[in-house]
């Protein structure tokens, strides 16, 4: 595994980079963009690249192609962003030398250090300058604003960016292409950007997850265009200085999941805009705008869109004695299907798992969930039903499935009508889904999903489920 030295405020003619010294000699280092780039494509698993200084680049494209091989796979090439000042090489570099930033315990992100602290960057000149970067490689503390399209996993590979900034001046940032088959991206602390009307596409075949982000997009209508998406995961990342108070567009194409978890985003923000006309769900949990929250409060967000319809956190139609945080207080979740997309009995809209533990006796346990619906009638198991996995009745690792969905071909059956609970204001007709004589060998975790697939043609209802099963 060997060190190299990148000088990208370099002169002179790229050498082997072995040094720092800026020379037309071969122990000079990799000088420039290009320099960069070269030594990127010609390193070997495991190598690692130091880089300094400041480019401004004046050619039409530039990329960062670590490579694709199963050593690189385990053994990604790593660029890591050092003080301008340094002298110290390879081996002897210290974490004194390197830009300061999260990872090396400051309180600063890489990339928004200053003066002598200020992480190395590229700034590609021209309208038509693109940079791309792609491969099984690491970042960290890199600086780049785009000219053009910056396009990242362009191609298959595995990228671990930390406290970089990348700028897509004036067009489109972008993740993943039509052609790439095993690509994953790994932004952490970084800020991504597009300054121009684009929103960031994300198409397919990079797959990706974004932690503590810093996520921008002048678009004014989203941030995201998501079109043929892999899955993707965004954390603790902020939404908030965008353009759009819309997270996503979709472009009528299927994939994902797309989940945003706990993110910072606008005040009265849209989770998805577009028509999710193929198999795509997009997900929000506790990401949101509230301010003041402390001690004795509790943020409540939940949002699912899917091409059959929405679930949401409801507040008002709850159960008496049933989902409560503990802080903000009670809950039920409501499921809004999508007009002509869901059919009785067979395109349902789906919640996420429940979970509740078994104890493993032998013993005949009945599992309840319990519902309401903003209509003037009960429902029927041709309507809605409960899937439920638990721990084998025989002993076996593999577990159990059972369903109150209706049989093919059946007569539709009224659900069982809940006497005993109390609904507020909205939740009508309560009603209870039961699975029967469940007796597990061994304990372990029931889970179980709600379907709704009640047909509208228009003016859809909404079914409330309080999401604490009981087991009886």
């Amino acid at each position: 595994m060997a060190f190299f030295h990148v000088l990208l405020n370099g002169s002179g003619t790229s050498g082997d980079g072995s040094t720092w010294d800026d020379a037309s000699d071969g122990t000079s280092a990799y000088i420039a963009a290009a320099g960069l780039a070269t030594i990127i494509a010609a390193a070997a698993a495991g190598d690692t690249i130091y880089v300094k200084g400041a480019d401004t680049s004046t050619s039409a494209t530039i990329t960062l192609n670590f490579g694709v091989t199963a050593a690189k796979l385990g053994k990604p090439v790593e660029v890591i962003g050092v003080k301008a000042a340094t002298t110290n090489l390879g081996g002897s570099i210290v974490q004194s030398d390197l830009v300061p930033g999260l990872r090396t315990g400051d309180a600063t992100r890489a990339y928004d250090q200053t003066a002598g602290n200020a992480a190395p960057s590229i700034t590609p000149t021209g309208t038509t300058a693109d940079f791309n970067i792609r491969g099984f490689g690491s970042i960290y503390a890199l600086v780049v604003a785009s000219a053009d399209v910056f396009d990242i996993s362009s191609g298959d590979g595995d990228l671990n960016l930390e406290e970089c900034k990348f700028t897509a001046a004036t067009d489109a940032m972008r993740f993943g292409t039509t052609n790439v088959q095993r690509a994953h991206v790994r932004p952490t602390n970084c800020h991504i950007s597009s300054a121009s009307a684009e929103a960031i596409l994300v198409r397919a075949g990079a797959s990706g997850r974004a932690v503590g982000c810093v996520i921008h997009s002048a678009d004014a209508n989203n941030v995201f265009d998501f079109n043929s998406p892999e899955p993707w995961t965004f954390e603790e990342c902020d939404f908030s200085g965008a353009t759009s108070a819309t997270l996503a567009r979709i472009d009528a194409a299927a994939g994902g999941p797309i989940k945003f978890k706990n993110c910072k985003t606008k005040a009265s923000h849209v989770l998805v805009t577009g028509t999710i006309d193929e198999v795509l769900t997009v997900i929000n949990y506790g990401s949101d705008n509230t301010t003041g929250l402390t001690t004795g409060g509790s943020e409540q967000q939940y949002e699912l869109e899917s091409e059959a319809g929405r679930i949401e956190i409801e507040t008002t139609a709850i159960r008496t004695g049933g989902a409560n945080d503990g802080a903000a207080g009670g809950w039920s979740l409501a499921m809004t299907p999508n007009v002509d997309l869901t059919l009785e009995n067979r395109k349902a809209l789906i919640s996420e798992p429940m979970h509740i533990w078994v104890p493993g006796d032998g013993t005949n346990k009945t599992l309840t969930v319990f519902i309401a619906n903003s209509g003037a009638a009960d429902y029927f198991n041709d309507d809605a039903w409960i899937a439920a996995s638990y721990p084998s009745e025989a002993g076996v690792s593999q577990f159990d499935y059972l369903t109150t969905q209706m049989e093919l071909l059946d007569t539709p059956a009224a659900i069982a009508d809940d006497t005993d609970s109390t609904w507020g204001t909205g939740g009508n007709n309560p009603q209870k889904l039961q699975l029967v004589d469940i007796a597990p060998d061994y304990e372990g975790w029931i889970q179980v999903r709600i379907h709704f697939a009640k047909a509208f043609a228009s003016s859809p209802e909404i079914l409330y489920f309080d999401p604490k099963p009981e087991l009886s």
